[in-house]
């Protein structure tokens, strides 16, 4: 009896001991990701992103409406997608039922979102080292906190990291359905639901289905052949209700956005081969990409680090292909961001096992690789659209047009419309009828053919001036709705129309048809003291609006 009792005494301190020690590995990790979350708001704070970008401002509008009963449309009576972020929308929709402002919302669920995604970036940074617990495992989460894109599009207002964050649990629940069937439903369900939130989703479920039939293929096993065909029928069979309802709804699969954005030619290349070059010269850096190359040489045949791979290079294709993006701080880039974190923790830990011999160089080129990118992500700013610097005065010009909206809600009847771009924060303000002139809200300028693509940033190029000025808005706004200082001036205003038309070809038309004057005086709203908003008026409704605007003298 003694030595039973001693075998169960001791049996019992063992699960004891694995017990303490789980806790405090439990403790541990929470410490850590508590740090990591000070530092990520530190870092979001550092950046000043303050006020929303203008294209969240129409995800607004749309789940406005839909509070409203009016449905999910930008304009009353007017079924256009106009949106490529459905599940947001009826995200945002739900706190604005309650009466919260989608500003404050779009915010704290960036910032949530963001934060979930590295808590996921980690756990699948342990089932790529087959859920061993180490350092490494949390080397992604450090790359990601300290990178400006990362950061500054949490507050962007958009749905970024929701889809990135989406994107990343399809990825987790891929990788375990390697050894878990029933994870590749799950796998389904989040790519569904990243799907849902942004249309490009499905490349990654795609490559997901092509990835695992070849893995099949490869290693000769039925079963992988099976859960690939489960992944992609139970994908179908789950987005399929939505497929419907688009096509129920709106009448098409694909949104009006598809139309306005997707254009081809050399223009479009080149741009997305700069943004590209940008992003893994400025934003990435040698260093990492060093790292990439000795994770590739040695850890080729890992299904992970196929997988990741797969995923990560088609979606850089697809950014090539539609001319990357005008917003700062390469917003196209975050969804992938957390796969090449990733990437790079395996990177380290493949180094330290392949190069025992040599640990202190080893650990000496990890240091030095760390610490000198976490100081380049701080440091270093891309050029051009790309440039962190654009930050601050995007929230300058965000400021603007919410004082702009406002303004015009204040002093013009709500029967007003007007044409407008960019057509985000100044109609949601307004609720006025609009002319999205950039056509991301309105189906004839969508599919409006380009004959000959001119310069102008990227999905701006659609335009049909003679389609607006049929419309016969009460107001134009050409521009992106900039306030100018100083009194007003007919030579200031030219001066600006000057600089704006070379980024906006369809303002560049516009100012050039013949009929615009013939209908239109240009005139000024003094939105506040000491700054003003060219306006161009419809001469036959003067009398209705014209006298809340100065007259522009010639």
């Amino acid at each position: 009896m003694g030595k039973k009792n001693l075998k169960k005494k001791i049996k019992d301190k063992d699960k004891e001991d694995v017990f303490i020690n789980q806790e405090w590995k439990k403790r541990g990790i929470i410490i850590i990701f508590s740090f990591i979350l000070l530092v990520f708001l530190i870092n979001i704070f550092h950046l000043q992103f303050t006020y929303l970008i203008d294209d969240a401002y129409i995800s607004f509008r749309y789940a406005d409406n839909f509070v409203q009963g009016k449905g999910l449309v930008y304009n009353e009576g007017e079924k256009v997608e106009g949106y490529t972020n459905f599940l947001w929308v009826i995200l945002i929709s739900g706190f604005m039922k309650m009466n919260l402002s989608p500003v404050i919302i779009s915010k704290i669920l960036g910032i949530l979102f963001g934060f979930l995604s590295l808590i996921i970036a980690f756990y699948i940074s342990k089932e790529t080292n087959k859920k061993k617990e180490d350092v490494y495992n949390f080397i992604p989460c450090l790359f990601l906190i300290c990178n400006s894109s990362y950061c500054v599009w949490t507050t962007g207002g958009l749905e970024t990291h929701l889809f990135g964050f989406l994107v990343l649990l399809g990825v987790f629940f891929y990788l375990e359905g390697i050894y878990n069937r029933k994870s590749n439903i799950y796998s389904s369900l989040f790519y569904v639901f990243a799907c849902m939130s942004r249309p490009e989703g499905i490349l990654f479920v795609f490559v997901s289905f092509i990835h695992r039939l070849i893995l099949g293929i490869i290693k000769k096993n039925k079963i992988y052949l099976k859960d690939a065909f489960l992944f992609i029928g139970s994908f179908i069979i789950l987005l399929l209700p939505y497929l419907l309802f688009k096509l129920w709804y709106y009448g098409e699969i694909l949104p009006n956005t598809f139309y306005v954005k997707v254009v081809s030619g050399q223009e479009v290349y080149n741009a997305g081969k700069f943004y590209l070059t940008e992003f893994f010269t400025k934003n990435f850096n040698i260093l990492l990409i060093v790292n990439l190359v000795v994770l590739c040489i040695y850890s080729v045949k890992e299904v992970w680090f196929s997988y990741l791979i797969s995923l990560i290079l088609p979606f850089c294709i697809y950014i090539f292909l539609v001319g990357g993006d005008h917003f700062p701080c390469f917003r196209f880039f975050v969804p992938i961001l957390p796969l090449l974190c990733i990437l790079v923790g395996g990177s380290f830990r493949i180094m330290e096992q392949r190069f025992k011999g040599y640990r202190i160089i080893v650990y000496s080129f990890i240091i030095l690789t760390t610490t000198y990118s976490l100081y380049y992500s701080f440091t270093s700013s891309p050029t051009g659209s790309q440039s962190k610097d654009l930050v601050l005065r995007d929230n300058e010009v965000e400021k603007e047009r919410i004082d702009t909206g406002m303004w015009l809600a204040e002093k013009l009847p709500s029967t007003t419309s007007i044409a407008i771009n960019p057509a985000g924060i100044i109609p949601f303000y307004t609720r006025f009828q609009t002319i999205d002139m950039l056509g991301l809200n309105d189906k004839h300028i969508a599919r409006k053919k380009v004959d000959k693509l001119t310069t102008g940033a990227i999905g701006h190029l659609k335009f049909d001036s003679d389609y607006v000025l049929s419309k016969y808005p009460d107001l134009i706004i050409i521009g992106a709705c900039e306030l100018l200082e100083g009194a007003v001036s007919k030579e200031r205003i030219v001066e600006y129309y000057q600089f704006i038309v070379g980024a906006i070809p369809g303002d560049r038309a516009l100012l050039g048809n013949k009929n615009l004057f013939e209908k239109y005086d240009l005139m000024a709203a003094i939105i506040k003291e000491n700054s003003y908003l060219p306006v161009l008026v419809s001469k036959g409704k003067k009398d209705k609006i014209g006298d809340k605007f100065v007259p522009v003298l010639f």
